[in-house]
């Protein structure tokens, strides 16, 4: 697993944080300040703040906002601690979320790949 291809699905920030705000935002608001303080220690006092008091004034948008910031940086900061990461990787811009294009997108992308020389 660690010499296949990596795939990078390159999706706007505001795309991304519009998915899951429409995905999440009506969650229990309780669970997700828990989950919140589960991650404080690596979010930071302030951020940790911030994304509270965003939930709590109903601004889920603005919590998520913060959330996403902070899992794009953990993400990066995981590919950095992988081998070879970067001979590996093929980044891929894509729209929007879009489970079935973007799948077609890779699918098309894979059978290019694999084709046979002639």
């Amino acid at each position: 697993m660690r010499v296949s291809p990596l795939y990078f699905l390159e999706i706007p920030f505001e795309e991304r944080l519009t998915h899951i705000t429409e995905e999440y935002g009506n969650g229990d608001k309780e669970k997700i300040a828990n989950g919140i303080l589960r991650i404080q220690k690596r979010l930071g006092g302030l951020e940790t703040k911030n994304a509270i008091r965003f939930l709590q004034e109903d601004n889920v948008k603005e919590c998520f906002r913060v959330l996403l910031r902070y899992y794009d940086k953990c993400y990066l900061n995981g590919l950095d601690n992988r081998q070879c990461y970067k001979e590996q990787l093929q980044k891929l811009a894509f729209e929007k979320i879009d489970v079935f294009a973007n799948t077609r997108k890779l699918m098309n992308l894979n059978a290019l790949i694999n084709e046979p020389i002639k």
